[in-house]
Parts: C-alpha cells; sequence; structure tokens
C-alpha cells in the first residue's frame, strides 16, 4: 500500500526488523514451504493463494499444536456456510489463553484496571485464572451449559475479563453491552440472543460523575424473559428485585469458594465464543456470531506478527467491553503480557489523565481511535511531561487517519513511535488491513494486507488495486 514516492514518517531501524515477530514468522515460513520471500508482498501473496499451507503453517509457528493441524485445514463446499477450517481440531478458549499465558510465569500481571479515581487494580495470571475457575463451577452449579447465553452489561473492569473467559471456558457464548447503552437498545440485542444469565452493574462512572443504572437493570432484566439468573457486579443487592428470574446474587456471593480441580472441556474449533452487534443503522442490530478458534487464531496473528507484541508489553487500547476491539485486545492475554482496562473518559484534564497512566502503567502498545488522536490536536495536546519511553506502538483505529494526525502524533506524542493505523469491523472482530513493525509508515496510509486476507481495493473506477 506504500506510495514508494513519498518520505516516509517512519522507518524501522535494522536490529528492529532482525528481533519482529514478522521476521520470525517469514523464515520459519520459508523453511516450511520451501520457498523464499523477497520482501512482505511476495509473503503475503504466498499467504492468500495457498491457503492451506499458510493456515497450517501459522498454527505450527504460534505453537497451537497440542493436537496437530490437519494437512488440509480449509474444506471448500458449494455453499460457504458449509465450509470448514481445522475440522477434527477440539480446543477451549479461555484454556488457551489462561495457559498460554501462565506459559511465562503464572506470577506476570495479567490485568492492570485502572478508573477516573486513579485506582489501579492488577490481577496476576494466576489470580485471573483462580477467579475464571470459580466463576466457571458456580455457572455450572448453577445450571449453565455449553451454548447458553452469558449477557453483561458492564463497564471495562476485570470482572467482566473474568466473566467472559469463565462463560468461554464452560462452552457457553457471551454477549456485552456497555452500561451508558439506554435499556431500549440494550434489548434490541439481548432479546435476539435470549440470554439465561445476565451480569449488571448499579453504577458507572464517567467525567467523575456517577451515574446510576438501577432504573434500566429493572426495565432490560423485565424485557429478557429468557432470564433466570442476575448477578449484580461490584454492589450489595440493596433493594434491586426483579420478580420472574430465580436467583438473583451478588458477585462475591455467586462465585463458589474453590474449583481448582475444574477441567475445562474441549470444544470443535468452530464453536461459538460470543455474539457482537452491527450498529444498528438499518434497523435493529443484527446479530454476528465468531467462533473460538477463528478467533483464536486470527487475533494471534494479527497481535504477533503485525503488532509485535510480546510477553514483556503491557497492552492498552481504550475501548469499552461493547467494541470489538475490546474483544481482540482480551486475546492478547494468551502471549503472557499485560492487558490495561480502563473504566473512565479518554478526554479526562485535556487528555493528560490517560496519558498520565500510560506512563505509570509502563505501556508500550497503545491503542485508540482515530477521532480521539483528532481530538488531542484540536486541543492542543502535548505529551512531553511525561516519561513515555516504554512506548513503542500507537495504533488507530474506527475511521480513517487524516494525514495531518501522522504529523501531530510524531511532534506532539512520540518521535519515534510505530504509528499503525489498522482497518477491520465488527463483521469478522479482526481487521483486514493493518500495521508491520518490518515496513515504513507513510501518512496517511495503512501499512499492508493482513497475511491471509485476500483483499481488494475499488474506487469510482472500478477495480484500484489488490491488496
Amino acid at each position: 500500500m506504500s506510495n514508494q514516492a513519498a518520505t516516509p514518517v517512519w522507518q524501522p531501524s535494522q536490529q528492529r526488523i532482525a528481533q519482529s515477530q514478522m521476521t520470525a514468522f517469514t523464515v520459519f515460513a520459508e523453511h516450511y514451504s520451501g520457498k523464499q520471500f523477497s520482501d512482505y508482498d511476495a509473503l503475503h501473496r504466498w499467504s492468500v493463494q495457498q491457503t492451506n499451507d499458510f493456515w497450517r503453517c501459522l498454527w505450527l509457528f504460534l505453537d497451537l499444536d497440542r493436537q496437530a493441524p490437519p494437512d488440509t485445514v480449509f474444506m471448500q463446499a458449494d455453499d460457504w456456510r458449509d465450509c470448514e477450517w481445522f475440522g477434527g481440531i477440539r480446543l477451549n478458549y479461555a484454556e488457551r489463553i489462561l495457559s498460554l499465558g501462565c506459559t511465562q510465569g503464572c506470577d506476570r500481571i495479567a490485568i492492570k484496571a485502572f478508573d477516573e479515581q486513579g485506582l489501579v487494580v492488577t490481577l496476576t495470571y494466576q489470580q485471573l485464572s483462580d477467579q475464571v475457575k470459580r466463576l466457571a463451577q458456580a455457572m455450572l452449579e448453577n445450571g449453565i451449559k455449553a451454548n447458553d447465553v452469558v449477557a453483561a452489561y458492564l463497564p471495562n473492569i476485570p470482572e467482566t475479563v473474568i466473566a467472559m473467559l469463565a462463560t468461554a471456558s464452560i462452552g457457553a457464548i457471551w454477549t456485552a453491552c456497555s452500561p451508558d447503552f439506554g435499556a431500549e437498545a440494550v434489548l434490541d440485542r439481548f432479546n435476539q440472543v435470549e440470554p439465561v444469565l445476565l451480569l449488571v452493574t448499579d453504577q458507572y462512572s464517567y467525567k467523575r460523575k456517577n451515574f446510576c443504572c438501577a432504573e434500566k437493570n429493572q426495565t432490560i432484566v423485565s424485557g429478557l424473559g429468557s432470564l433466570h439468573t442476575v448477578i449484580m457486579v461490584g454492589t450489595d443487592l440493596g433493594e434491586s428485585v426483579f420478580h420472574h428470574v430465580d436467583t438473583i446474587k451478588t458477585w462475591e456471593d455467586y462465585l463458589v469458594t474453590d474449583a481448582k480441580d475444574l477441567q475445562f472441556s474441549d470444544f470443535s474449533f468452530d464453536h461459538p465464543l460470543y455474539v457482537l452487534y452491527s450498529s444498528g443503522t438499518t434497523g435493529k442490530p443484527k446479530c454476528i456470531v465468531h467462533r473460538a478458534g477463528g478467533c483464536l487464531l486470527q487475533h494471534l496473528k494479527e497481535l504477533r506478527l503485525h503488532t509485535d507484541i510480546a510477553s514483556s508489553d503491557t497492552l492498552f487500547y481504550y475501548s469499552n467491553c461493547g467494541w470489538m476491539m475490546w474483544n481482540w485486545q482480551l486475546s492478547a492475554l494468551a502471549i503472557g503480557g499485560s492487558v490495561v482496562l480502563y473504566n473512565g473518559d479518554p478526554t479526562l484534564d485535556k487528555g493528560c489523565f490517560l496519558f498520565e497512566y500510560i506512563e505509570k502503567l509502563a505501556v508500550s502498545v497503545f491503542g485508540t481511535s482515530a477521532r480521539f488522536i483528532s481530538w488531542l490536536e484540536c486541543k492542543g495536546f502535548d505529551s512531553s511531561q511525561y516519561d513515555l519511553s516504554t512506548l513503542r506502538t500507537l495504533l488507530s483505529t474506527g475511521s480513517s487517519l487524516l494525514d495531518d494526525s501522522y504529523d501531530y502524533v510524531y511532534q506532539c506524542i512520540h518521535p519515534s513511535v510505530h504509528l499503525a493505523s489498522i482497518s477491520g469491523g465488527t463483521d469478522l472482530v479482526s481487521c483486514f488491513a493493518l500495521g508491520n513493525p518490518n515496513l515504513p509508515v507513510y501518512r496517511g496510509e495503512i501499512q499492508c494486507p493482513g497475511l491471509g486476507m485476500d483483499i481488494a481495493f475499488y474506487d469510482t473506477s472500478g477495480l484500484s488495486r489488490h491488496g
């Protein structure tokens, strides 16, 4: 995608290229395929032309081979809905997330969470695993089973991550909305998937103001006839009464005391993991079901190869739990680094609050929206008062990153950061085009199509260019 006649605004050093995971994968793929890839374009062509070879090679490189992948990983069918990926492979998304993360040491920090008051909470991989198992065991004991839907109306806090992983661990299906959604917007989504368990909070904070969710909770629970259990997170029950549900408990009361012996069951590669929703601009939001194996494989490809995230990294993608980037970010736990959660407004103190914690939490990869970068530019924000020496990569998505924003980032945010504009969508909960630690960055351009993504670009005159 790069305009070779233009001057790049960033170029990786030879040392960085040599040490990147994209380089390591290229070498691995050359040995696997018996081919030589002279540049990224050649590697990408192979990845989309030799589908079976590429995805099998990627599975092996990512060390997901507790079960060796089949020689043919993609089975074509007349109807695309009947096509099969990685037939015979069985896995548990939550187990892979936790076990792969723990290979780097269970005492490592998995979650760093902070709020608008500056309170920081951390969870090690061991603590995260214990909490997931305790909640999963409680779900099983309360009749939640594989393919049941668990819904959350929660802010971006550790309990939301724990609940998502616990849901996945028993083969149930996760779906979520942020508590700033109105009750009718939530019902438009959740009524389509008929959850049996709902996690809610009684309040959330934004712009340092508390917003009560009690009335919205009552409306949502009353409107979901499928529910039999409600869990209140971060509060006592108070006067919360939901007449048609069987069980109402606090988070603390619902969890079992100990679940060390819980064994994760394996499910098919295409077992449903979570349901996301379209925007709702053309009627009610449409449900989009995402599958466990595909999410794990696609996310690790993008996080490790295209973003170069390793176990030493701390990833912070500003999001709420209703945006696909929340789901995308959590797969980084499989790499063994730390994931940062922020429950609040990114514009506090004209952006200073957020960057204060990027420094304090030693964030190495920060992700946000192009709109937020433009907002910082309009406010004249300058990061020179902060030590951002750990920050290596800045990701931007949600809309196009304008040419001027590239200049602003290098002049006022960080002079040597890898600025990667990425583009994907809720429909695939990942990216079509994104960054590459081995390639230069050009003003106003996305660096490259993702490996394995056979994309093409069209303009008003017809086909403009293949990816």
